[in-house]
């Protein structure tokens, strides 16, 4: 497997245990609700 699809999979996974862990978030708003607070969408 090409790293590069190593690499995206380990940015995936780690945006959502941020998710996972981030206080007041409902489940569907995990990940878009993540990915807003780290690049301020």
């Amino acid at each position: 497997m090409p790293a590069r699809y190593g690499f995206f999979a380990m940015v995936l996974s780690v945006v959502y245990v941020f998710g996972l862990i981030s206080p007041g978030m409902d489940s569907p708003g995990r990940l878009t609700g993540t990915l807003d607070s780290l690049y301020g969408f």
